[in-house]
């Protein structure tokens, strides 16, 4: 429709009987390689005592390491060839390393190279780099990460437990944000997510307790989610004590709501089929879930806040099937003390139900 209308205004402004005019093609700036002048057989570093650090793991070096000097305001690590990989581990546990540029050589970073750094609060990333490990800055003190042009994949607890992180820039190529990318980033509070994302995995902002906001791609209106096809998969928390799901929603992801621990109140519409797996664990002040009687699956400790107490109102007359993680555990509910209301006539259905049958001593029935 707005296409339409605003053709329709570009024909009554000039006429459709007046000589087309003839637009100059418009050329797209290219863009510009990120590059910090390192030589290609160097890195520079920062540390917090001045002194030169050692690679944590040799089998992960290219090359040999020819010197290792502090110059001035920084240190030098030069090798006998040019550096395209740090590699597995391989600046993990420097306690001491602050700040690091790599040369535009690089093209991938390996599993867990910087994790357990805490000290470092800058990597300046070359657009070179195209693939970035598992874990490779778990646990770091970055502040702010740009995320190379051509990486595709964020990967497994890439930036997990990054306390001081509050800015982060998604390449437009991204495709995939993978399981606790960023669980725990405890400063965070906006992030963009671009249009090119096609997966958003478990956990990926769990425990971000500053979150405020989404954009772009799958947020909603109101920023507070990202909701992919009819799945919640994320939720932003902070400043917020009550939150009403979307009623396009049908399934509650794995750990959406995860460790949102100021969240006293949550209303899950009719229409919701599916509360998957740790969809509330965590959620200590919330004292009272109402399952709509749409809900058809509910997943292994999907209601553990560990509260104080949990009132949950189960309405569906059949009880939910159990979602399991392993053959025999559940483990739905948890908290100090439960009761779980149901409908009058479905009381001893869910004493007997399979799994349901662990909470028969807390289940009530109920005229909803």
């Amino acid at each position: 429709m707005r296409n339409i209308l605003l053709c329709l205004f570009v024909l009554a402004l000039f006429g459709c009987d007046k000589e087309p005019i003839t637009q100059q093609p418009v050329e797209k700036p290219v863009e510009k390689p990120i590059d910090f002048g390192v030589p290609h057989n160097e890195i520079w570093y920062t540390t917090s005592d001045m002194q030169t650090i050692t690679p944590f793991w040799g089998p992960s070096l290219e090359h040999a390491i020819v010197s290792n000097t502090y110059q001035g305001n920084k240190a030098i690590m030069q090798f006998a060839g040019d550096i395209t990989t740090i590699g597995i581990e391989l600046f993990a546990h420097k306690y001491n390393l602050t700040s690091m540029t790599l040369p535009s050589s690089v093209t991938s970073i390996g599993i867990s190279a910087f994790e357990n750094s805490n000290k470092l609060s800058r990597i300046d990333l070359p657009s070179s780099i195209t693939e970035i490990g598992k874990a490779a800055f778990a646990s770091c003190a970055l502040t702010d990460i740009e995320v190379p042009k051509d990486v595709t994949i964020l990967s497994y607890r890439v930036f997990a437990q990054n306390r001081y992180l509050q800015r982060v820039t998604l390449p437009k190529g991204l495709k995939k944000i993978s399981e606790s990318a960023f669980v725990a980033c405890d400063a965070l509070k906006t992030i963009e997510i671009p249009n090119s994302v096609e997966q958003i995995e478990r956990c990926a902002f769990s425990d971000c307790r500053s979150l405020e906001k989404f954009s772009g791609a799958f947020a909603t209106e109101d920023g507070r989610a990202l909701i992919m096809g009819d799945k919640l998969v994320a939720f932003a928390p902070y400043g917020i004590t009550s939150y009403e799901i979307p009623h396009n929603v049908k399934i509650v992801g794995d750990m959406a709501f995860g460790c949102c621990v100021e969240l006293e109140s949550i209303t899950i519409p009719e229409g919701v089929t599916d509360i998957e797996q740790l969809a509330f664990m965590g959620c200590t002040k919330l004292e009272s879930i109402t399952i709509p009687s749409s809900v058809k699956t509910m997943g292994n400790d999907c209601c553990r806040t560990y509260g104080r107490n949990l009132v949950v109102y189960c309405k569906p007359t059949t009880p939910p099937t159990a979602l399991l993680v392993s053959q025999d555990y559940w483990g739905a509910f948890a908290a100090n003390e439960i009761t779980i209301y149901v409908p009058m006539e479905s009381v001893e259905a869910y004493k007997a139900a399979e799994h349901w049958s662990s909470f028969k001593d807390n289940i009530v029935g109920y005229d909803f």
